[in-house]
């Protein structure tokens, strides 16, 4: 089966189901995604109400993190939030288990640090556009996201790329870094005891 042919495939079954798929559910999908992001801009918003004027003085490099996940999470970006979660580890890791290290970092190296991971997202976010896999409807029609079940292996490479960048790559890393900050605090409760 050439490409062209599944994707006319694809493009048939999407537009078969939302055809079939009854008014009520888009009305009801739309109202609960209307609803949960309503929720985020108010939550979100109000974190970074609190850190970026109220208390600017108190802004650490974790909070750093912290306030560029809520303003991403803001605009609907959360591919960067694991990115970003697993910056906090690392930078956590450096302050309990390697605190010599904790003096060459500085609030530029945490920007800095943002600024990678924002663009690694945003790298991923456009390559679709470019050529690099596909944006295609989801499920019954209401949303669109990345081809999943395309033959090329232009989308699996995709595919494979996102699933190592965002889940082997940060989990690796946070179960090294909070593993070893939970042995060196285990460790030190235990001398404390």
């Amino acid at each position: 089966m050439s490409c062209n042919a599944t994707e006319n495939t694809i493009e048939y079954h999407h537009e078969l189901i939302a055809a079939q798929t009854p008014p009520w559910f888009h009305l009801t999908s739309g109202l609960i995604l209307l609803i949960s992001g309503v929720g985020s801009f108010i939550s979100n918003g109000s974190v970074i109400f609190v850190f970026l004027i109220k208390e600017r003085t108190r802004i650490t490099r974790s909070n750093m993190y912290i306030a560029t996940i809520c303003c991403l999470n803001l605009i609907m970006t959360t591919l960067a939030s694991m990115l970003l979660l697993t910056m906090i580890s690392v930078d956590r890791y450096i302050y309990v288990v390697q605190p010599n290290l904790a003096k060459y970092l500085s609030t530029t190296t945490s920007i800095m640090s943002i600024i990678v991971c924002c663009l690694i997202t945003f790298g991923f976010a456009i390559s679709p556009l470019l050529g690099w896999n596909q944006y295609t409807y989801e499920g019954v029609g209401t949303s669109c996201a990345i081809d999943l079940v395309g033959d090329s292996n232009n989308g699996e490479s995709f595919i494979l790329a996102l699933f190592a960048t965002y889940f082997v790559m940060p989990v690796s890393v946070m179960i090294f870094s909070y593993g070893n900050v939970y042995a060196k605090v285990g460790i030190s409760y235990k001398v404390f005891l």
